[in-house]
Parts: structure tokens; sequence; C-alpha cells
């Protein structure tokens, strides 16, 4: 096919014929006669001219005379046999009718075909022409070859032909790439008996259906190679002569790409357990299967310390953390651990810091409640990362499925969780009243929403006075809500349902356009005015667009420099660290003091304390309380007070309660205090007596 097509190509065109002879009324005539049949003619009158034009140009044939002065014919031929285009070029010898050694000699060089003198011009150009496409049809039967091994050599197959009785006649074996033994296959062997035994069997059936008339048959087969076990996949086709030709692939690495992309789908990259969905199957199926007698326990268990850390050490050496409390789990789920009562226990991860454990045919409740102790006690404490040492607590909830109460996995993860959620330092088996109690959160949710939505809520007002006169300093704007039926809900309850639900940004918001308002208003009375701070969640503190919206607050109620001071708990500051410093400069750009609160209850380092520019430091109200009771406490407020001031920060102490309290602090030069001692959160109008008019005496 190839041939045909070439040779078209040849003959589509006039074949160019190259006459070298010095004789020129010999050379004219044999010009001539080619042209007359349609052929493109080039004439030289020796070698040196007809090799000098052959290195640039193209001919088809050589018409060569032997018996030429200077370089001769021989010689010549040779010549052209050195040039790149012409190994293979198509050369005639013209000699003399009784000149046969001349002949032999012009083989000897090289030479194509002869003809002799005088020639006949018919018998020729005849000669010529089939030269030539004969010369066309074996360059491309070449190139065809050549083509063919080409692809043959780029396949990563091994192509075997089989005999009709199963025998290997030939083997190809892939170029590179092949993995597999190179001499499993080897001519004379049948193929059948290189295979293990069941796919011995599934080879001969699938010959035998090829055989027999069908197109084509694959099957696949494990076979022991160079780097332990390969995966083969082969497809057979009917060959000449009722012989099988077999296509052998080697697909371990296909194999072990789609395995690791199934652990990715199914299993944590970190610890190697298995994923969230992967133990919902896994679990769907234990109950599926389970029977009337027939237990499955889900313990969620969440560890807290795991954000911190990486926020503190970066991502690998959080998950060098990770792994460490997994490795911990391990070893307690173990039989190491002597819990032979919970068997078949099965540990998953969820979420970045939260692990399932699965335990199937539980006996007795007694005994999962005493592994679940044992877990809490192994996991929790702490880890040595690098140079850091970090704390980690931890929170546990079991749910149990018996006899067919639960359908499916998701009841069984929802309880878990739920009882996980009101969990401390002993583990909570899922109950109706846990049921009940969130489905009241989740109502209670909802109101709040409503009420945020609506303005329902209001703010109370917590006086920040001298610690040396008393005098009323400023104020802390605290969120209220007195729910129309259940009456005031703490803000212990209704503020961490805000975070947890998306409503912390609307209620931050309220809480400083209230604030705000509650400013203008005293302004407007004439009354003296003091900065009143506001609570930022980092909710608040990270949304974007933060400075345009606080400019516009403060715009609308003509508030003055000072007049706001914004509040973020060292937690949040610390966790917020990577671009906190620009931030607090941007606010105290357009007039807001800002200040670090519960402090002493994070993880700040000295550094960022330095770099940050707060204008006030609030000492956490669990250093005050202990102050008539530990001296740990003195010391540490002490040190805390002199650190605020060496940075240039006010120091207010929280939750100053007694006057011996007031007195250490007095004497530690502690700037402010706030606390029930000198005024609990009010109403505007209850602390507007305190804000003496302007002028006033």
């Amino acid at each position: 096919m190839y041939g045909m097509i070439e040779t078209a190509g040849v003959n589509a065109r006039a074949q160019r014929i190259l006459v070298i002879d010095d004789d020129s009324a010999l050379r004219a005539h044999a010009c001539a006669t080619l042209r007359a049949v349609g052929m493109e003619v080039y004439e030289c009158g020796g070698g040196e001219e007809a090799l000098a034009m052959l290195a640039h140009e193209s001919v088809d044939a050589v018409l060569l005379d032997i018996r030429m002065p200077g370089m001769d014919g021989f010689e010549t031929c040779r010549r052209i046999r050195e040039l790149r285009r012409g190994e293979f070029l198509p050369v005639i010898v013209t000699t003399g009718l009784d000149d046969m050694a001349a002949v032999q000699a012009a083989y000897h060089a090289g030479a194509t075909d002869f003809v002799v003198k005088p020639i006949n011009w018919t018998i020729l150009k005849h000669r010529l022409r089939y030269t030539v496409n004969a010369r066309a049809m074996a360059d491309e039967l070449v190139a065809s070859r050549d083509h063919r091994r080409g692809l043959l050599t780029t396949i990563p197959d091994a192509v075997l032909n089989l005999d009709t009785k199963g025998y290997l006649t030939e083997v190809r074996l892939p170029a590179s790439g092949w993995a597999v033994g190179k001499d499993i296959f080897a001519v004379g062997t049948r193929f059948t008996d290189l295979l293990p035994n069941r796919s011995a069997r599934i080879a001969q059936e699938a010959i035998e259906r090829i055989r027999q008339g069908a197109n084509q048959a694959s099957f696949e087969f494990a076979i022991g190679g160079e780097q332990g076990e390969r995966c083969c996949e082969v497809h057979l086709a009917s060959g000449a002569d009722g012989s099988v030709v077999a296509l052998v692939r080697d697909f371990t690495e296909r194999r072990d790409a789609q395995e690791a992309i199934r652990r990715l789908e199914h299993y944590d990259r970190v610890t190697g357990f298995p994923n969230g969905d992967m133990l919902h199957e896994l679990v769907n199926d234990m109950v599926a299967a389970g029977s009337a007698s027939s237990s499955v326990a889900v313990m969620r268990l969440e560890l807290s310390g795991l954000d911190y850390a990486r926020s503190l050490l970066g991502n690998r050496r959080a998950d060098e953390l990770v792994r460490m409390c997994a490795e911990r789990l391990q070893q307690t789920t173990g039989s190491e651990a002597g819990m032979a009562s919970v068997p078949n226990c099965l540990l998953g991860r969820i979420r970045d810091t939260g692990f399932l454990i699965v335990c199937d045919d539980l006996a007795e409740e007694s005994a999962l409640q005493q592994f679940a102790e044992r877990v809490l006690a192994c996991v929790t404490g702490s880890y040595i990362v690098g140079d850091y040492e970090i704390s980690v607590e931890a929170r546990l909830g079991i749910a149990v499925a018996s006899g067919g109460q639960i359908t499916g996995a998701g009841d069984l993860f929802d309880r878990a969780e739920l009882a996980m959620g009101e969990g401390g330092s002993a583990p909570v088996f899922w109950s109706t009243k846990i049921r009940d109690r969130w489905r009241d959160r989740a109502h209670l949710t909802k109101e709040l929403q409503a009420a945020v939505n609506n303005g329902d809520l209001h703010l109370e007002y917590q006086p920040k006075v001298d610690s040396a006169t008393r005098e009323l300093l400023g104020v802390e704007a605290l969120a209220r809500w007195q729910h129309p039926t259940r009456g005031a809900v703490s803000p212990g309850v209704f503020i961490p349902l805000a975070e947890e639900n998306g409503l912390v940004l609307a209620l931050g918001e309220f809480v400083l356009e209230q604030a705000c308002r509650q400013i203008q208003v005293w302004r407007e009375a004439g009354r003296r005015v003091v900065p009143v701070a506001v609570n930022f969640s980092g909710h608040q503190f990270s949304k974007q667009g933060l400075l345009d919206s606080l400019k516009n607050v403060l715009a609308s109620y003509a508030i003055e420099r000072g007049g706001i001071e914004i509040e973020l708990t060292e937690t949040v500051a610390m966790n917020s660290c990577a671009g906190i410093e620009k931030v607090l400069q941007d606010m105290h750009d357009i007039g807001i003091h800002t200040a670090i609160d519960d402090f002493g209850t994070g993880h700040s380092s000295l550094d960022n304390l330095r770099k940050f520019r707060f204008q006030t430091l609030k000492i956490d109200r669990s250093f005050t309380a202990d102050l008539q009771t530990s001296a740990g406490s003195r010391s540490l407020i002490r040190g805390i007070i002199g650190m605020g001031h060496a940075l240039g920060m006010a120091v207010v102490a929280e939750g100053v309660e007694h006057e011996e309290q007031l007195d250490f602090l007095r004497q530690q030069r502690c700037d402010l205090i706030q606390g029930f001692l000198t005024g609990r959160p009010m109403l505007p109008e209850a602390i507007e007596p305190q804000l003496q008019y302007c002028g006033a005496a």
C-alpha cells in the first residue's frame, strides 16, 4: 500500500535523470531522447561536475559513461555512493558490447545496472522508468517496515505470536518500561505453561474463542517479575494460518495509581485512618449485617489544642502532632491495651481535630465506658513537638446501635457528635435528654437570629474606674437578650450560639452601632462622654472591608478619636497575628483604640506584644479571683502590670469584687479596675449619674 502510494507520487512528476558523458554528441542525443518521453534531464561532461551538482540537486537515476578522461565512471560511481542522498540512487552505466570486465568492475563500484553501446534508446527509456519505480517501491517498503518497527517499539506491550498448539513462535518485548521478567516469555514454550493455574485455564478458554471465530478476547493475570508481582492484561486476536497474536501489557503502575487515588478518596493523608466517608460505608455495612443481639458503638473524639498548634507550629509540625495522637489511639485500641471485652475496634479521622472509634459486637456497656475513659486518659496530655510542648484536651461522645435500633451510620454519627458536644473530662453517652437539649438549642438559635435581625437585643454598660479615685473613666458595652418567654438569656449561652451559627458578625455590628448611638445620645444631652469598649470576635476581625465599615460607623455618629475602644481576646489576637499589626495600626490611624482582653489565658509572646500597637491590656478575671489566696497569682499580676506599663499600655484588672483585691491592685499601680465592686453591667440610664454634665461643679 505504501509502495503504491509513493510510486504514484513519483509518477505524478517527471522522472529526473542525470546524464554523465564526456562525448557531447552522445550526451545531447541521450538528453533529447529522454526528454522526448517526458523525463526531466540534467547533463554533465565529467565526474567532478556531476558530484558538485548532486551535492545540492536531487535526481531519480544516473546514466553514467564508464570510459571518461580524468575521473572515470568507476570512481564517479564510488563517489556518488558516498553522498548523503547517493547510497541507494540508481546508477546505470554504459559500456561496450564486449567489455564485461568493465561491467563487473562497475558493479563492484556500486552500479545498479548497465546498457551496452550502441544504446537501444527504446529499451533504455523503459529500463530507466522501471528502475526508478522499483527503487521507489523498495524505498517505500523499507520506510513502511521501519515505520511499523518504530510503532512497535513505542507501544508498551509485549507482542507474542502463538502457533496452532499454543507455543510461542515469535516474541517482541517493549524497548523500555517492561518490568515483567524478560526470561518468562521464551520462544518454544507453551504460553499457558507460563501462567498461574487459574490464569492458565482462563487463557486457554480465551485462545479457543479466538480459534472459533471471535474477533478478540481479553483476560488478566498476575506473575512474578523483577520488581515483585506484576499485573498484566492480555488482548488476543487472530493471526495468519490459525496462529494467535497476544498483546501483553504490564498495568501494575496503573493499578498502583488507582489504589493511590482510592486511598486519597477514602483514607486520611496524615494518619492513614479511614476518613469519614469510608467509615460511613463500613458502619452502614455493620448496621445492615447486625442481628437482634449484636451492637455497634461509635465514639466521637474531639481534641482541643490542635488548631492552636497549627497556627503556632505550621502545617507540617501540626500534622506530626496529629500522628502522635493517632499513635496513642492505636496503642489504646490494640491488643496490648488489654481490652478483650471491646473487640473489633476501627479507628478513623474526621475533620482536622476529630477521630472516630467504631466498636463492633459490643459485649457490655460498662466495658465500653471503661474503654472510653482509657481513650480519654491516653490521648489527653502533653506532646513534645520540636522545641514546643503542646497540651491537648479531649471530649468524647458515645452512641450505641443495638438490635436494629438505628437504620444507618448517619444517625449513629450524629448521636455521637451530639453526645461529644455535651462532654467534658468524662465520656458522655447519647440519650434522649441530650437530643431534647440540642433541639431546644436549635430552636433558640432560630430565635436568636430573629432577635438580632429585629434589634430585640440591648446593651448594658459596665464601669471601668480609676483604681485610686474610683472615677469613671470608661465603660464596656455588653450585649443582653431579654427573651419574651425564657426571660434573660445568659451571654454565655447566646454568644457561643452566635459564633457557631454565623450570627456573630451581625451581633457584633449591632453592638458597635448601638454603642456609637449611645455616645451620640450622651453627647447631645450634654453628658461627659467616656470611651466605650466593644468586644470583637475573630470573625469580625478578619472580615473583608473591616476598616471601611468602621470608618462609616464612626462618621455616622461623629465619634471623636478614642471614643470607641475595640477589645480582642488574647487568643483571637494571636491566631490573627499574621496580619494583625497592620490592622491595629489602621485602627489607630482612624482614631480607634484597641485592648487585648483576657490576658494570661492565651498564648501570646512578648515579642508579639511588643510589635502590636494595643493601647490597653486587660488582666483576666481568673488571676484577680485568686489574689487573696494565691501568691502565684499576685506575682503574675505584678509582672503583667509592669510589662504593660513598660510597653506603654494602660492596664485594666477585670473581676474585682473585694476591697482587698482593689487595695493590692492600687499598690501595684494598676490603672483601672472593672468588676462588681465598682459596678455591675447596667442600663444607660443607670450609669448616667456618673456621667456628670459638662461644666458641672
